[in-house]
């Protein structure tokens, strides 16, 4: 369950309070986009800093977690052609994907996982950084636990995007 893929990365992770996310869209004369929080300070990202990606580029898909969401998506992308890394911090899911140990059950899962590893497409990795920045294009799929509300906990989500920042290197 959801619950289950998240309760891995509980030990990591402080407790934040709630932030809602915003954007500003940029004025036609400043090619910018300014994007923060709530709380937080805002961020200005321009266009002239990265360049976006020709139709000549090879697609590179990021998925970031590895349990039911992430490993069936990024088994997916890569069965339709495209290169997928999947990153997880789970050491031990990572070391078993590599040698074809599926974490869950899905009909055809592992068929497709062994498929594309043998033919290059699909990798896994615990380097999160490294998968952000080799991919053109990502995917979170961290787990979402049910909050003391009841509601979605969004907390290993808005890590990822915290490491997202912290690695992006190009227009994704």
């Amino acid at each position: 369950t959801s619950s289950d893929e998240g309760s891995q990365h509980t030990g990591a992770i402080a407790r934040r309070p709630r932030r809602r996310l915003s954007a500003v869209a940029a004025d036609p004369a400043d090619p910018t986009l300014r994007l923060g929080t709530c709380f937080g300070p805002r961020v200005r990202l321009s266009a002239d800093e990265f360049d976006p990606p020709s139709e000549e580029d090879e697609v590179k898909v990021g998925v970031i977690g590895s349990g039911y969401v992430g490993l069936v998506a990024g088994a997916c992308f890569a069965d339709t052609g495209a290169t997928v890394i999947c990153a997880d911090i789970d050491e031990g899911k990572i070391d078993g994907l590599k040698e074809n140990v599926l974490p869950i059950y899905e009909p055809g899962l592992r068929e497709i996982v062994v498929r594309n590893q043998d033919d290059g497409r699909l990798s896994f990795t615990t380097d999160v950084g490294r998968a952000i920045r080799d991919s053109t294009i990502l995917f979170i799929a961290v787990g979402t636990p049910p909050d003391e509300d009841g509601s979605a906990d969004l907390k290993h989500v808005l890590a990822v995007a915290a490491t997202i920042g912290d690695n992006l290197n190009d227009f994704k």
